[in-house]
């Protein structure tokens, strides 16, 4: 198995990404895609936490799989924008 730091580091890149991305697209003034990304994120969790507290109590990631697809836009637009934030050219296809 791999260490626990390693997850850690792992999550902290992802989460820089995903910010980075959110603040090119709404340095873009990309307001509403920003919007509908962010909800394509927040109603899957929000489902799940209202469906395990209202019926029974088994924690389920396969309910968190529609947010993937937005969480990835976010990260692809944060690995476009980091090369402006850190000078290296990333090359995305």
């Amino acid at each position: 198995f791999v260490p626990e730091i390693l997850y850690k580091i792992y999550g902290m890149f992802i989460s820089c990404f995903v910010f980075w991305g959110t603040l090119a697209l709404l340095k873009s003034k990309k307001y509403s895609y920003v919007i509908l990304l962010l909800l394509v994120i927040v109603i899957p969790v929000v489902l799940s936490i209202y469906r395990s507290y209202t019926y029974d109590f088994q924690p389920q990631g396969r309910y968190l799989f529609p947010a993937l697809p937005g969480l990835a836009i976010l990260f692809v637009q944060g690995v476009k924008n980091a090369d402006d934030l850190i000078g290296m050219k990333i090359k995305v296809a």
